[in-house]
């Protein structure tokens, strides 16, 4: 007998379509993630007093693109980061807020966006500041296991240095909002008469990785992140700082009491967000946190709950895409699958959730 394999796996996707929507229909009806959002709902859901102050934070002066641009604070970026003979690769590359642009110049900082490198070392500095991104990476650096080099780098050594290249980049130091440090561990293979020995192997600490955390008036913001390595000789191996102009979507203060959600209103939100995509008992557990996130991010969010509700007319959004707006971040923690269970461990998928009744036009 001949069996269509091609059907078969048809088959098998389409089953497992209809059940994935059958779980999540069976867990829209029976409301079954009331009780873990109600654990994870930060208290200060529906809280009209604090949303007042959030939309209008004190906002560091100047910013960190602003000061990036400016081929001072440059040059001690790249002091601080001990990097040697660094060159534009574009001519047009300017730092004194101006940008070539054919046979005219623009005043405009946030177009800069330029790679810098050395022709001695294996080292470079890209530059986007319409991203708020600068990116260091000096290959020379980078843990080498035939060494057998042994960190001995402390965590407090390795924050250290990085808080100190951001003071010297332009981070307003109010806006970092903490650090933390793993150490990477990498196994030293030995060369011998030219050849590696693995049974001579020994586990080292190669680096320090350090995480910097944005926050604005003490509310984390979303987007804004630095991530740094620091080699075995207290020098910064690679980093990555993603730190984007700061501006809250204006508009939003006119009217609280009428546009932001109640916490009861909130909860059900949260519970309805988890619902579209998640059956009951799929997961093991959910962090909530309120922070500023980009309007784009909420608005797609908002949006996909108008779509799924109804026909509402979604044109009339006039939220400034290129600000932020205080709204809930969820990270769900998916249930392990049993051993030899043939599943795939998910990871932990995130949601944003409104705290505006809408995203209608504001005035």
């Amino acid at each position: 007998m001949r069996i269509c394999k091609k059907k078969i796996v048809l088959s098998l996707a389409v089953l497992a379509a209809l059940v994935s929507w059958s779980s999540a229909a069976q867990a829209q009806e029976q409301g079954c993630f009331q009780s873990i959002v109600a654990d994870a709902i930060p208290t200060e859901a529906g809280d009209i007093e604090k949303m007042a102050q959030w939309l209008e934070p004190t906002i560091a002066s100047p910013q960190f693109v602003e000061s990036i641009a400016d081929r001072r604070r440059l040059k001690l970026a790249m002091r601080a980061l001990e990097a040697t003979g660094l060159r534009p690769e574009k001519t047009e590359c300017r730092f004194d807020g101006k940008v070539r642009n054919s046979d005219k110049r623009r005043d405009r900082q946030d177009e800069i966006e330029c790679t810098h490198r050395s022709r001695r070392a294996a080292e470079s500095l890209d530059l986007d500041l319409a991203q708020g991104k600068v990116k260091y990476m000096n290959a020379d650096r980078s843990y080498d296991g035939a060494s057998g080099i042994d960190s001995q780098i402390t965590a407090s050594q390795a924050i250290g240095k990085v808080s100190d290249v951001l003071g010297q980049v332009g981070v307003p130091a109010a806006e970092v909002s903490g650090f933390t440090s793993t150490l990477l561990k990498a196994a030293a293979v030995p060369i011998v008469q030219g050849v590696p020995d693995p049974s001579r192997a020994e586990v080292r600490v190669a680096e320090v990785h350090v995480i910097g955390r944005r926050s604005v008036d003490q509310l984390p913001v979303y987007d804004s992140i630095v991530r740094a390595a620091v080699g075995a000789d207290g020098r910064i191996a690679r980093m990555k700082i993603q730190w984007p102009n700061f501006c809250v979507t204006p508009g939003l203060v006119d009217d609280l009491t009428k546009m932001v959600m109640s916490r009861a209103e909130v909860l059900d939100a949260m519970a309805k967000t988890l619902e579209r995509d998640n059956g009951c008992d799929t997961l093991s557990g959910l962090r909530a946190e309120i922070m500023y996130v980009p309007a784009q991010t909420h608005m797609e969010s908002a949006l996909t709950e108008i779509g799924s509700a109804g026909d509402e007319d979604q044109s009339t959004n006039t939220i400034d895409e290129e600000c932020y707006v205080p709204a809930i971040v969820m990270q769900a923690t998916p249930l392990e699958p049993e051993e030899d269970s043939g599943q795939i461990s998910m990871g932990a998928p995130e949601y944003v959730v409104s705290l505006f009744k809408d995203t209608g036009e504001r005035g």
